[in-house]
């Protein structure tokens, strides 16, 4: 878990507090159980005190993600990179009339205690960048259909056209109608 502890910036509103912090997060533990990562990922950045018991946490995150190219079914590694902008409020806190602006679109998000874990808020924007098909390269050629070979590494032994059994008939009659 990536976990902010505030217990000295509390009583101290407009105090700062930078951070370096790194983990191997459990992203089961947050509902991504397909994701992995090769190595731990780090955060790096600053948290404020904005007083009436909200904290800014601004920074950025970094590590590399373990996926399964769509292709070829081979594991690669991708980069994984972001910034994350956020505003806590404590739970007991109630914020002030000023802060209540509607034209800040702000989301704040709820805590309590003195850490405030930001590990889902990076899980999620990290998830939300992955590529719907993952390619191990742009030009992975993928698997062969018949015989399942690695196209990357080698062409594979089978005929270069494969009909689809369920079209056999189909083919079948319109071959029988070219010698009419």
């Amino acid at each position: 878990m990536i976990q902010i502890n505030i217990s000295k910036l509390r009583n101290i509103p407009g105090a700062h507090l930078d951070m370096d912090l790194r983990c191997m997060p459990e992203c089961s533990r947050y509902g991504y159980d397909d994701l992995r990562f090769a190595e731990d990922l780090t955060f790096r950045g600053q948290v404020e005190n904005c007083g009436n018991g909200m904290y800014k946490i601004d920074g950025a995150y970094q590590g590399k993600l373990v996926l399964t190219c769509s292709r070829c079914a081979q594991a690669f590694f991708l980069p994984a990179a972001g910034d994350l902008h956020r505003t806590y409020i404590a739970q007991q806190a109630k914020p002030a009339p000023e802060d209540s602006d509607d034209s800040e679109e702000e989301e704040t998000i709820h805590f309590s205690g003195n850490d405030i874990d930001i590990t889902q808020e990076i899980l999620t924007e990290i998830y939300l960048s992955l590529p719907m098909q993952p390619l191990c390269r742009p030009d992975c050629r993928g698997l062969c259909p018949v015989c399942g070979q690695d196209l990357n590494n080698g062409s594979c032994a089978c005929k270069g056209e494969q009909i689809d059994p369920r079209w056999q008939k189909l083919k079948d009659f319109v071959e029988s109608k070219k010698g009419v």
